[in-house]
C-alpha cells in the first residue's frame, strides 16, 4: 500500500499510563471518520521524524524522514464516539510503541481513515453465547463489543482476562461494575505474578489454566460447545496458538479472516 501524503489528520486528546507499559490513548480525527464496527482496528502512524518523540530515536536503520511508521491498533472506543479509543503496550525497542507514549494532548498522528479486520460479534446468532479470552492489551476489542452491547441484546458473554500484574488488567473497574447484576455477563480475570503490593486474592495463573480445570466454565454456569458458543481469542500469537488448538479439539472451527463467517472461533493475535 502506497505511504500516504506527508501530512497528520488526528490529533491526541487525552493519555492515560494506567500502569508500566499501558497507555490508553484518545485520538480525534480532523475529519469524520467512517463507523466501525466494534472489534475492528486502525493504524496509527508517525512519520520518522516528525511528532514529538522525547529523546526516543527513529528507528534503526535510519527511515526517510517522509517514511510513516504505523501499526495497527484494535479500537477500545463505542462507534458513536468521535474519538477513538486505543489500549497500547510499549515495545521498548519498537519502531513506533517509545514514541506513542511520548505524545502530550494536542500533538498530531496519523490514523487511518477507513476501519478494517473481520474480528467483530456481527456474525454470532442471537441463540449463541460470546466466549471472550484475552491477554494484556488483548482485552482491547472485546471492551469495545461490552461497551457497545445494546440493552436487548439476549446473548449471554463471558470475558477471561489474563495479565502478569493485577494493575495490568485494563479496564478492570469498569468491566466488573458491568458484570455486577448482570446476569448475561461474565467478568473472570486472572494474573500470574501478582506485586506483593497489590494484596490480589483473584484467580492465579495463565488463561488455559482456568478452561482445562473448569473454574471459568462453572464460573459461567455453562459447558463452552461448539452449537451454544462462539469463542473469541486475542492476544499473543502463542497464547492464541494454544487455545485455538484446545478449542478446536472440541470441535470448534475456525471462522473466515476476511468475513469472520463460516465458522464459531475467531481469533486476533498481534
Amino acid at each position: 500500500m502506497n505511504a500516504p501524503t506527508r501530512r497528520y489528520n488526528a490529533r491526541v486528546t487525552a493519555r492515560e499510563e494506567t500502569a508500566p507499559g499501558r497507555l490508553l490513548l484518545r485520538v480525534l480525527p480532523d475529519a469524520p471518520h467512517r463507523v466501525f464496527e466494534p472489534g475492528q482496528y486502525l493504524p496509527l502512524g508517525l512519520f520518522a521524524r516528525e511528532g514529538r518523540a522525547g529523546d526516543v530515536p527513529p528507528a534503526s536503520p535510519d527511515p526517510p524522514p517522509d517514511r510513516l511508521i504505523r501499526r495497527p491498533y484494535s479500537m477500545t472506543s463505542r462507534p458513536d464516539e468521535g474519538e477513538r479509543e486505543f489500549y497500547i503496550s510499549l515495545v521498548p525497542d519498537g519502531a513506533l510503541t517509545p514514541r506513542l507514549f511520548a505524545l502530550r494532548a494536542g500533538d498530531p498522528l496519523w490514523i487511518a481513515p477507513v476501519p478494517r479486520g473481520a474480528f467483530t460479534a456481527s456474525p454470532v446468532p442471537p441463540d449463541r453465547g460470546l466466549i471472550l479470552i484475552a491477554a494484556g492489551t488483548g482485552v482491547a476489542p472485546f471492551v469495545s463489543m461490552i461497551r457497545s452491547r445494546s440493552a436487548g441484546d439476549p446473548r449471554r458473554w463471558a470475558l477471561l482476562h489474563g495479565a502478569r500484574r493485577a494493575g495490568e488488567l485494563g479496564f478492570r473497574e469498569e468491566l466488573e461494575s458491568s458484570a455486577r447484576g448482570d446476569g448475561r455477563l461474565l467478568y473472570f480475570p486472572a494474573v500470574t505474578r501478582p506485586g506483593p503490593e497489590e494484596r490480589w486474592n483473584g484467580p492465579m495463573g495463565r488463561v488455559n489454566v482456568f478452561l482445562d480445570d473448569g473454574s471459568f466454565e462453572r464460573a459461567f454456569g455453562e459447558t463452552i460447545e461448539p452449537g451454544r458458543h462462539h469463542v473469541f481469542l486475542c492476544g499473543a500469537p502463542d497464547m492464541v496458538h494454544d487455545l485455538r488448538e484446545r478449542f478446536e479439539a472440541r470441535g470448534f472451527t475456525l471462522a473466515d479472516e476476511e468475513t469472520g463467517s463460516g465458522g464459531d472461533l475467531h481469533v486476533d493475535s498481534f
